[in-house]
């Protein structure tokens, strides 16, 4: 599969006349969801985060030209909530301004069903290399889940390819596109976006099952970062099976210099790099090589990480 030149917001950004988007509902365009690892987004903002880009292609940030697939620069939409830099910060207070000038044409090829991408959601493993996988596995909104409080799991937001969906995305372009920013108070005030804490999702249990269903799958696995054809780092996570064979082997590729830590050893947490590198330093408190992951992010909860690292004291089995 080969996504054509992502040109349409541009040219209904200038050759149509805006399309009416209605009154706005703002307590419903703040509904708050969370996604995989507990980070909220209001709604409207969980779709474009899912279906734009997320920090990784085609209409991110700060990324490769390769890895845009011919979005035009300029349509940035990265509304993932920012992690504790003032870059990260005025990323996304740049990307909410682009969505806000552009409502009217991003709700339009949202409704006509243009954007994302016509099959850009179907599986293509046959597709060699990081051009036929480029959009593989990306979900196309049912990342994000509407959880109650005090639960910790709820319903899935419904595809956007559906008429529900199109509306929450109306509604919310209507009230201006307002947008999480962050999931902690700093000592200065928010620039873009309002503060919303994130939840804990404890894994199921302490298996290797349950941290790659609830973290490592959705997170890392996904296409042009841990994913078959693009192996960020040297680092295949695509399956379950093969995401634990290879952070049990050796580091290598960029990220680790000489390969010559090791992801996951059994029984030793302090000599783990994957430990290392959800928490951004390693075990001595020095920086961890490569960046944190998952980068661009907020930092995988402590409760999670216990969990992982109770996976790895009892000899990171693959269950």
């Amino acid at each position: 599969m080969r996504v054509p030149k992502l040109v349409a917001l541009s040219i209904l950004a200038v050759a149509c006349e805006p399309t009416d988007l209605g009154e706005c509902n703002m307590a419903a365009a703040r509904t708050v969801v969370y996604d995989a690892n507990g980070l909220p987004a209001y709604e409207g903002q969980a779709y474009l985060i899912e279906t734009c880009g997320s920090g990784s292609f085609c209409h991110s940030a700060d990324i490769e030209p390769a890895l845009r697939f011919g979005a035009s620069h300029g349509l940035e939409y990265d509304l993932q909530i920012a992690s504790d830099t003032r870059e990260d910060t005025d990323r996304l207070g740049r990307s909410q301004a682009q969505t806000y000038r552009t409502r009217h044409a991003v709700y339009d090829v949202i409704n006509a069903g243009q954007m994302p991408p016509p099959g850009s959601e179907n599986p293509c493993a046959n597709a060699p290399g990081v051009e036929g996988a480029q959009l593989c596995g990306f979900s196309l909104g049912s990342g994000y889940e509407r959880i109650p409080e005090g639960e910790t799991s709820g319903t899935p937001l419904p595809s956007i390819r559906t008429a529900e969906a199109a509306a929450i995305v109306r509604n919310w372009l209507a009230c201006d596109a307002p947008v999480i920013e962050r999931v902690a108070d700093r000592t200065e005030d928010n620039l873009v976006g309002a503060t919303v804490p994130a939840i804990d999702r404890p894994f199921a249990d302490n298996t290797w099952g349950s941290i790659y269903t609830g973290l490592i799958g959705p997170s890392c696995a996904r296409s042009l970062c841990h994913d078959g054809a693009t192996r960020g780092g040297d680092l295949d996570l695509s399956t379950r099976d093969i995401a634990h064979a290879e952070l049990l082997a050796p580091a290598g590729g960029r990220s680790c210099g000489d390969g010559s830590q090791v992801r996951v050893v059994p029984g030793d947490v302090t000599a783990s790099l994957l430990v290392h590198k959800l928490r951004g330093r390693a075990a001595d408190d020095t920086p961890v090589c490569g960046e944190r992951m998952p980068n661009r992010s907020p930092m995988v909860s402590e409760g999670r990480i216990a969990s992982i690292e109770a996976w790895i004291m009892a000899g990171a089995p693959n269950d």
